[in-house]
This record gives C-alpha cells, sequence and structure tokens, in this order.
C-alpha cells in the first residue's frame, strides 16, 4: 500500500520479501508475525527425525543444536515481525476470554516449541504502528540463499529517528533467525544519539551489533559466517537510512 511504503518502508520490504509470490498473496501479514519455528533437525522426514531420537520440538527430550539443553532453540523465521519491532508495534489478541494488546517486544518467548504468548483458541485480530517521527528514517535487510522464496539466514531490522541536521536522536536496531524470537539489540543509542551516521559512528554500531548476536546451528548454513554478515547487514542498513 502506499501509505505502508511511505511511511513504514521497512516494514513493507520487509514484506515484500516473504517467500514467493503465491504465499504473499494469500497470506496475512499476523500470519507471518506467528509463523512457527523451523530447525535442521525438526524439518525432516519422520523416518530421519525416529533415526535421531527426534527433539525438543517434538517427540524427543534431546535438543541437538545446544548439547544438554533442556529449551528448544528452533530458528524464528518471520520477516515482519523482525520489522515490527523497531516500529514499536502492538498486538490485538482475541480469544475465548476477551480481547488484549501487548507490545510485539513481549510477543515472543525463548521456548522454540511455541514461542509467542497465545493460548489455544485465541488470534491476532490486528496490528496498530504508531505514526514515527517526521525524521524518522527505517531499513531492513534480509540475508538468504536464494534471491526469492526462501527463509531469513540472518535479517535486521533499523529505525533512526534524525533530526533535521541528521544528528541521531534515536536508534533501534531488531535482528532474528538466530535463535527462537527476534530480539532487539542494546547499547546501541549511546554510541549514536547526538552523532551523526558517519563511517567512524557506523563501524562502531556495527562492531557493537556483531558482539550481541550469535546465531546457533539450527539451519544448515555455516554460523560463523552468518555471524560475519551481521556489520554487513547494520552497514547497509545505515548507508540506505542516510542516503
Amino acid at each position: 500500500h502506499p501509505a505502508i511504503a511511505a511511511g513504514l518502508p521497512s516494514l513493507a520490504r520487509a514484506c515484500s520479501l516473504v517467500s514467493g509470490p503465491q504465499l504473499r498473496r494469500m497470506g496475512t501479514l499476523g500470519g507471518n508475525v506467528c509463523l512457527d519455528t523451523r530447525c535442521t533437525y525438526y524439518n525432516q522426514t519422520h523416518f530421519w527425525r525416529k533415526s535421531l531420537g527426534y527433539c525438543l520440538k517434538k517427540d524427543g527430550t534431546a535438543c541437538h543444536v545446544v548439547k544438554g539443553g533442556t529449551r528448544c532453540v528452533a530458528a524464528h523465521s518471520a520477516d515482519a515481525a523482525t520489522a515490527l519491532l523497531p516500529l514499536e508495534a502492538e498486538l490485538r489478541i482475541a480469544g475465548p476470554e476477551g480481547e488484549h494488546t501487548l507490545p510485539i517486544g513481549r510477543f515472543f518467548t525463548s521456548d522454540g516449541v511455541w514461542n509467542r504468548r497465545m493460548e489455544p483458541g485465541e488470534l491476532l485480530v490486528s496490528i496498530h504502528v504508531p505514526r514515527p517521527p517526521a525524521g524518522s528514517r527505517h531499513s531492513y535487510q534480509k540475508l538468504r540463499a536464494r534471491g526469492s522464496i526462501d527463509f531469513p539466514m540472518l535479517n535486521l531490522a533499523v529505525r533512526a529517528d534524525l533530526a533535521p541536521d541528521g544528528e541521531v536522536e534515536g536508534l533501534q536496531m531488531a535482528a532474528s533467525a538466530m535463535g527462537s524470537y527476534p530480539r532487539k539489540l542494546g547499547k546501541l543509542e549511546p554510541i549514536a544519539i547526538g552523532q551523526h551516521l558517519t563511517p567512524p559512528v557506523v563501524e562502531e554500531l556495527a562492531a557493537q551489533a556483531f558482539r550481541q548476536c550469535h546465531p546457533l546451528e539450527n539451519m544448515p548454513v555455516d554460523s560463523e559466517w552468518r555471524r560475519a554478515m551481521v556489520p554487513v547487514l547494520v552497514r547497509r542498513a545505515l548507508a540506505e537510512i542516510t542516503g
């Protein structure tokens, strides 16, 4: 929609990169936010999983990603949810007990078996995104093996609130596809607020994001390479924001 593309370009881009055109045409934003987690040890045939001894996600008692782990770490793989985090979206959930709203930052849990705070019988019925201030700039970056119809191996959403002269007044980043939920990255605003997004500032932000991101081996892609791509995506996002 033109209004979304103009006012919330990171959300529009995230939605445009979900799967392929068939699923984008038939699916919903709420469906993508509620997307189930996936893992290289779970997205297999029953014969394969039975031979391995199953896993915490289904029928087993062991996690094959984190040895000795007691909680499933299957990967969160939704594009739209990551984009909605820096936009401070609120979700309206309805069920047999009535309706309630929940900030998207509190919607997800760290349990990959069921990583969202919804009870059986509840539905996500609407999403409210506050109108960003005039100086707000957004970017969404997605790392994937193919240029289309693919889950993210890593994704990053950035929101920078800029003064008319380009000075940073607020900065938020969210990343996902590493563990079971998307999460905001911390310790970024002390670096950026009051500064312009110059190359040294961008490099410091990229390094801080790198220190906080530790992709797990829950998909058949080298986790160290995915981690090395974190600062690359940060640089791309901030270059897009600064034009």
